[in-house]
């Protein structure tokens, strides 16, 4: 299928969002699950570093395996974005999305994915220790690296330059959709926050209660997480494939040849 959206030069950002809420719609169990389950290693953190009851002045017990979490969640996390990429631009094709296939295709990948993820987060954090603002740069000029780093099997270095190039003349329009999910995800996590507040869950008669009326609301909380993720992870995708008809005008085919 050789599909075209627009002329070489546009890239209208309601058409991406609008694109991307209709694959997600299509996948949503799919790609929600697929998260969750890439977040098992995260979730083994928060409960090995969750505060425990203990004795005035002692400190709370720590489970060291907890740390070995980090590495797996990353790991488990490149393999997610990289599964939802290729299930995307499969979607997108419209041909039908096999997750075993579209797994195995992200674990080829996972280790230059890794690098991206390093690279970007070292400069994003750079940019964020120069007054902030640099920081929401940076996230806009590497907003497709990852894709680029599956579809395109760039390296790093390559990677990061490719988005660079892809998101040139288009970082407003990428700036607003970061804020809009952010100004999003504040609003549900606040509306969450609320509801807690004034049922007085945190309020029980003992730690134990309160222990577990917080261990619900963090259930809660990293479901929403996991569905503005596996979203952000669409999002991502799609603008990719926008931005590469808006720069070079190539069409869908020639985006996902690479998985022929």
């Amino acid at each position: 299928m050789s599909t075209s959206y627009g002329t070489e030069g546009t890239f209208r950002l309601g058409q991406a969002f609008s694109q991307s809420f209709s694959v997600f719609g299509r996948h949503f169990v799919a790609f929600v699950v697929l998260t969750v389950l890439a977040n098992i290693p995260n979730y083994v953190f928060q409960w090995g570093f969750a505060p425990t009851p203990v004795a005035p002045g002692a400190l709370p017990e720590v489970n060291p395996w907890a740390l070995l979490a980090l590495p797996v969640g990353m790991i488990c996390s490149m393999i997610a974005t990289g599964t939802i990429t290729y299930g995307v631009v499969q979607d997108l094709r419209d041909v039908p999305v096999s997750i075993g296939e579209a797994i195995a295709v992200a674990a080829r990948r996972v280790l230059p994915m890794i690098g991206v993820a390093l690279a970007f987060g070292i400069l994003w954090v750079l940019g964020l220790i120069l007054l902030v603002i640099p920081g929401f740069i940076v996230a806009c000029m590497y907003f497709v690296a990852a894709p680029v780093c599956i579809v395109e099997r760039e390296g790093v270095g390559g990677s990061l330059r490719r988005s660079r190039f892809l998101t040139k003349g288009h970082r407003w329009k990428i700036f607003g959709a970061l804020l809009l999910i952010i100004v999003l995800g504040l609003i549900v996590f606040g509306m969450i926050a609320a509801t807690v507040a004034s049922s007085g869950l945190m309020t029980g008669p003992g730690g134990a209660t309160m222990l577990q009326n917080a261990g619900a609301v963090t259930i809660v909380q990293n479901a929403v997480a996991a569905v503005f993720g596996a979203f952000n992870a669409v999002l991502v995708a799609v603008f990719y494939y926008h931005l590469r008809v808006a720069k070079e005008g190539v069409d869908l085919a020639k985006v996902a040849s690479v998985f022929d």
